[in-house]
């Protein structure tokens, strides 16, 4: 079995935290290789497991100077966090802090947030659908004319263009003039 340290201020090319696995957390950084229980052999050296044990992890907020960083140091924080600090200031993270807070809602809090949050959707959703269903009939409408305009154009009667299109002989007579 190999085990690699890795200093925690050294940037790597990737790494990848699982804090659910049970490798003993004995380093600050190390890797753990997949070995057969059996037969204490490396099966697959394409997949290696780093992990960090954060309360070794030191840095202070303002010396934070990547993502993987910041991860860490709002994986260790987070429950003592009551704002951003700056270095946190980007999408991702008001994200977390937001679905943080609602996780931290009282049941009632989270039943209120939840149907207003269904609400919301739903008429988003309607908005759209209207739009959706504006934009056809605009479609539909202008497909209308258009064939009206040709059949005035072809001569065609009025009272026929009318019956076939369904527009009025008014709405016919403005496009015949427009």
């Amino acid at each position: 079995m190999t085990k690699r340290t890795v200093p925690a201020n050294k940037p790597q090319a990737e790494k990848y935290i699982n804090p659910l696995t049970d490798f003993g957390f004995k380093r600050i950084f190390g890797t753990e290789a997949n070995i057969d229980r059996d037969t204490h052999r490396v099966f697959y050296d394409k997949l290696t497991f780093v992990f960090m044990e954060l309360p070794l992890f030191t840095k202070p907020v303002d010396g934070l100077q990547n993502d993987f960083d910041r991860w860490l140091y709002v994986l260790k924080h987070l429950s003592e966090l009551q704002d951003f600090p700056e270095p946190l200031r980007n999408r991702v993270f008001h994200k977390l802090f937001h679905i943080a807070e609602i996780t931290q809602m009282s049941p009632g809090e989270r039943d209120s947030y939840d149907q207003s949050l269904k609400e919301y959707r739903d008429m988003y959703l309607m908005e759209t659908a209207l739009k959706k269903k504006d934009a056809i009939i605009r479609k539909q409408d202008a497909r209308l004319r258009n064939s009206a305009r040709i059949l005035l154009e072809a001569s065609i009667d009025m009272q026929q263009i009318s019956e076939s299109t369904g527009l009025s002989i008014a709405e016919i007579e403005k496009i015949g003039k427009g």
